[in-house]
This record gives structure tokens, sequence and C-alpha cells, in this order.
């Protein structure tokens, strides 16, 4: 087992304590929730509604408590009215990612989740749902998390960088930088990650993340970034500012852009 894997998996006396050793293919989810107690719900099953009420339900009663972080993000909730911005005790929330497409094979959707949950889920999920009404007044939208936003970027940068295989390195590359182009606004209106009606800002973050991080193996990105220092010295910079704000600068010149 890779040490990727290791650091997510279950040792054997916490299987046998949760009593999930034997056959346990015929358990229901929501049955495993309780015993397991996840934090999160990732969906890949192309099963539409495997993430039933009864399971939600459950991975939420089981969310530990939590130490609430500044309200950037909002990704806990306030509990026993406390202030969310000050430390006070919260209760964590859970993560459900209904990641199968199209939405006839979405694990759940977005008013199914906010229904079993409420406003306490971060949800995020592969097709695009309608936003709900939340509580108090208005609408929430939900996020996508779609590799439409990875590829274009993950490409472009492969591309450009002239690197010859893309290891899993570069994925989590593409993904940081997709998840770090995520604004605060967005944040707090309860998105994850950018919506698509901004895929080309994050198809530009993720090729020069790509970029970046190719210098060392590919002689063609660390062209790039000798090429991106000097237009920062241009501007009256030093070769040691090569920013990731150059390389985007670099990167959006030298992209396909189609006619659209």
């Amino acid at each position: 087992m890779s040490a990727r894997k290791a650091a997510v998996a279950q040792r054997r006396d916490v299987a046998a304590a949760a009593r999930l050793t034997g056959d346990t293919s015929k358990l229901p989810l929501e049955e495993v929730v309780s015993r397991v107690r996840p934090t999160c719900l990732i969906g890949a099953s192309g099963v539409r509604g495997i993430f039933t009420a009864a399971a939600l339900q459950q991975l939420a009663a089981g969310m530990p408590p939590a130490t609430c972080p500044p309200p950037r993000g909002r990704l806990f909730s306030t509990a026993g009215g406390g202030d969310a911005s000050n430390g006070a005790p919260c209760a964590g929330r859970p993560i459900v990612l209904a990641l199968s497409n199209p939405t006839s094979s979405s694990e759940c959707t977005f008013q199914e989740a906010h229904d079993a949950i409420g406003g306490a889920a971060v949800f995020a999920s592969g097709s695009q749902f309608a936003p709900v009404q939340i509580a108090a007044g208005g609408t929430q939208a939900a996020s996508q998390a779609n590799n439409s936003l990875i590829f274009p970027g993950l490409g472009t940068g492969a591309v450009l960088a002239g690197v010859r295989e893309v290891a899993d390195d570069l994925f989590l590359s593409a993904a940081y930088a997709l998840a770090n182009e995520t604004s605060a606004v967005e944040l707090e209106a309860g998105l994850v990650l950018p919506p698509t009606a901004r895929i080309a800002d994050a198809a530009l973050a993720v090729a020069a993340q790509v970029v970046i991080d190719s210098a060392s193996a590919a002689a063609a990105a660390s062209a790039l970034l000798s090429d991106a220092a000097s237009a920062d010295a241009s501007d009256g910079g030093t070769a040691a500012h090569s920013s990731l704000r150059s390389v985007r600068r670099l990167v959006d010149r030298l992209r396909y852009k189609p006619v659209v």
C-alpha cells in the first residue's frame, strides 16, 4: 500500500471495533456511517440516491466538535450561540461530495443534502444543481466539483512545460492551484471551488502552477520561468521575483484561445 493510501486507511483493530470485519457488502450506507463516524462522504458510485437522508443525518450526527476558525470560508457553524470569529466551540460541518454525472446518477442532489442536514453541509457535486432556499432568506448556490475545472489548465501547463508524463504530483499541484483560486467572496457564499463561469481564470491558475512545479524536470518549463523572471526585471523587478503572477501573465500570452 502506498504512503498516500496508508494515510487514510483504517487499521484492522479500528475496523473490528466498528464491526466492519467479515462480509459487510450488504450493510446499508447509513449503518456503515453510524459505525465508522466519518466526517466526509465522497460519491463516485454512479448510483442515484445512494446518499440517503438517513445516511446524511448519521454523517451530521457523528461530527466531532471543533474550534471555530476566523470567519473566512464558513467551514464551521457556531454551536450554542458562540461567535465564529473568536475560537468559540463549534460543530464541525459534514462534507458531502456527490460527484457522479449526470444528475440522474448523482448520489444526492443539493436540495436533498440541504433537506437532510440543513445549511450545515459543505457540499459539492459533479453536476450543476439549482440553488436552495435558506432559512435566513435568499438562496445558496451549490459548488460544482467537476474535472472541467482541472483538465484545460493541466493540459495547457503540461504542453507549455514540455512534460512527457503527468505524474500524481502534478495532479496535486493542479488541485491546490484550483482551490487557491477560490476567492474569499466565493467561500463566504458557500462555494468550495470557483464557479464554472470563471473556468478561464481557473485554467490559467492551474496552468501556471503546473509550469512552475515542472521546472525541475522539464527544460521547457525552466525556460518559461526564466522568461517570466526577465519580464519581471524589465518591469523594474529582479530575476528573483519570478512570481506566480508573472508566470500567469506569460502563460496567458502563450496559451491557445479559441474564438467564441
